[in-house]
């Protein structure tokens, strides 16, 4: 290497030219005069030529980079002239390559060095895809998850707080066998005379392999179906004539119907018992989480983080760090391969008392979470202190909406959701309040003394939903005549709907379309106090 060094640059340039891309990488990262002097040349070869005038500045503004791309991804980390990148949109799924978890550990490397070398990163978008079915050992699993654990750690100590966002993440394979499954094992029997019988489970018996698998017995071999087909022939045609010359029988006996005989006094009950999944039990344990954590916004937008390997490390990470934006599903589909979050019910109902978020002050729940009504209004309770937006418009509804006598967000700003929705948020009875000045004393009684911005997401404009929708203006009124002016919006059809006017004067207005979904994010946004997330 020193020799290499001596040479004049025009003679590195030269023997740089004749060098494969994996060595003129490695060459690029030795030294800061090689790295200067080689890092144009790992430009012009990769996919990121054009950012190569960004080398003077040192700064990119917004990089995208797919599956097939992970060369120029690990050019950029090694770009020592980039010092700063506003945002890194990385999305390892390639219609045109197979991501293996090679591919996928090259790239989770590449981010970790540069979450640790930039001095700025303003938000990361990460879809971690690959393909299961290329891994063979619990080994490579854990090998996996480590990786992506360090890369939560990398980017969760950084100062400016860096907003991170992990969707995507679809898998093949055997997921259950690799620990690509649900984070719990569920399984309902039904006892029966005091045996018990399962009813339903969601745990998968392990696919047996090639080599495990026991060979068919030479007895147990069936016959070719074309011959069972005739044979089968064969059999009918002789016993044809027996049933020609068989005698009917002279008096047929009467079929008389007998009365069902009255259920078994037996004891049958249903017992539900959800387990943690045994892929969650071995590789976690060990994981470091940094006590210096300035995570800040985080977007689940797949189930990548919530499965069985990754969900304890979430969690921990989700409680400790100072988090006050939380967004769990995505209300748009951002590509064919984006997949819903693919837990049900009960998986949310362990998941969310687990958790305790201190600075939360923005949760936005998107489609696909199935979280059912009753576990999202105990775990808003715990969180009525710090809550100030809440986004539920793209979220459906699941359970009973039945109002609980203690529902109340002193601190909510502004909310989003259906009509059905936010009505059975307002069903409260509301103090009365001539000047709705919002003393001090008052807005301690009062369950929404903060609130401000009202947006109804609603596409049901039939007799029902316009009726609901009623009902709503009459519970705001309420609300507005205690608390204080109050600004409502509609998106959706029914912000098109002939709807009736409010009696109370509060401002509404009804808009519809993208543009107005990110003028009243911004609203939202500023309200409560933090910029809008990229």
């Amino acid at each position: 290497m020193a020799s290499l060094l001596s040479l004049p640059n025009e003679l590195v340039l030269l023997i740089a030219d004749s060098l494969r891309d994996e060595a003129l990488l490695a060459l690029a990262s030795t030294s800061t005069r090689l790295n200067h002097l080689l890092i144009r040349t790992l430009f012009a070869r990769s996919e990121i030529a054009p950012y190569a005038e960004c080398l003077s500045s040192g700064h990119i503004p917004v990089i995208s980079l797919r599956g097939d791309e992970v060369f120029a991804l690990r050019t950029l980390a090694v770009a020592r002239a980039i010092t700063s990148v506003q945002h890194i949109f990385v999305d390892l799924y390639s219609p045109r390559t197979i991501s293996t978890w090679q591919n996928y550990l090259l790239a989770v490397d590449a981010l970790c060095m540069l979450a640790t070398r930039l001095t700025y990163i303003g938000a990361v978008n990460f879809n971690p895809y690959f393909s299961l079915g290329y891994m063979r050992t619990e080994a490579e699993t854990g090998q996996c998850v480590r990786k992506m654990a360090e890369l939560l750690n990398a980017l969760a100590v950084r100062e400016e707080g860096t907003l991170l966002t992990v969707h995507g993440g679809v898998f093949s394979g055997d997921e259950e066998q690799l620990g690509g499954g649900r984070p719990f094992v569920h399984s309902i029997e039904q006892v029966v005379r005091g045996e018990s019988v399962s009813v339903f489970s969601n745990a998968r018996p392990p696919t047996p392999s090639r080599r495990n698998s026991p060979a068919p017995s030479t007895s147990s071999r069936r016959l070719p179906t074309i011959v069972q087909r005739v044979l089968r022939a064969l059999g009918s045609l002789l016993a044809l004539p027996r049933r020609l010359l068989r005698p009917a029988p002279a008096n047929p006996r009467p079929h008389v119907q007998r009365p069902s005989l009255p259920p078994p006094d037996t004891e049958t009950r249903f017992t539900s018992s959800p387990r943690p999944s045994p892929h969650a039990s071995s590789i976690l344990t060990t994981l470091p989480l940094s006590s210096t954590l300035r995570l800040t916004t985080l977007h689940i937008h797949s189930s990548h983080l919530l499965r069985a390997h990754l969900l304890p490390y979430t969690t921990l990470l989700l409680n400790s760090a100072p988090i006050h934006t939380l967004s769990l599903g995505n209300a748009h589909t951002q590509g064919q391969h984006t997949r819903e979050l693919e837990l049900v019910h009960y998986d949310w109902a362990l998941i969310l008392p687990t958790l305790t978020i201190p600075r939360l002050a923005t949760l936005r729940i998107g489609a696909g979470v199935d979280i059912a009504v009753p576990d999202l209004m105990r775990f808003l309770r715990r969180h009525a202190a710090s809550i100030a937006d809440l986004d539920l418009s793209g979220h459906t509804p699941r359970g009973s909406l039945v109002l609980a006598e203690d529902v109340g967000l002193p601190r909510l700003r502004v909310v989003r959701a259906a009509s059905e929705y936010l009505l059975h948020f307002f069903s409260v009875a509301f103090p009365p309040s001539a000047t709705g000045s919002g003393e001090q004393g008052e807005e301690q009684h009062h369950p929404y003394a903060a609130l401000r911005l009202v947006d109804v997401t609603s596409d049901d404009v039939s007799a029902y939903g316009l009726a609901t929708y009623d009902r709503l203006l009459e519970r705001l009124e309420a609300l507005a005549a205690a608390a204080g002016p109050l600004r409502v919006e509609r998106h959706g059809a029914i912000a098109d709907a002939r709807v009736r006017e409010p009696d109370f004067a509060i401002d509404v207005v009804g808009r519809s379309g993208r543009a107005a979904e990110r003028d009243v994010d911004s609203c939202a946004n500023a309200e409560a106090g933090y910029l809008p997330s990229l």
